[in-house]
């Protein structure tokens, strides 16, 4: 993504906002309107994400141990854990983000 104030960044940014919730949330105009209330939808909904994966991750094994094989817990779990990493940088993607669309600027770290 460039940087905020590149041409065209806030229409970027909806994009990547709208990308990482339900499609419903496009029908709604007060949130595609508004794109630091996109974002709070959005971050909401990675968080959600997020959560979702942890609690699977968490119960897996006492919740499908008995029906599946070892080897496919194993698989699930590994699943799991990719996607706790994967919601964990997109809660923080998006928090970036939305940061960005609050006028919050960022110096490059070195």
């Amino acid at each position: 993504m460039p940087p905020p104030d590149a041409p065209g960044w806030v229409r970027g940014a909806v994009g990547f906002l709208l990308d990482h919730c339900p499609p419903e949330v496009r029908e709604y105009a007060v949130v595609t309107r508004h794109p630091v209330v996109l974002a709070t939808v959005a971050a909401r909904y990675a968080t959600g994400q997020q959560s979702s994966a942890v609690a699977l991750l968490r119960d897996a094994r006492a919740d499908l141990g008995d029906l599946v094989d070892p080897p496919t817990i194993a698989a699930v779990l590994e699943a799991c854990e990719r996607e706790v990493r994967r919601t964990r940088q997109l809660v923080r993607q998006v928090e970036l983000v939305a940061a960005a669309l609050q006028g919050r600027r960022f110096a490059p770290e070195l």
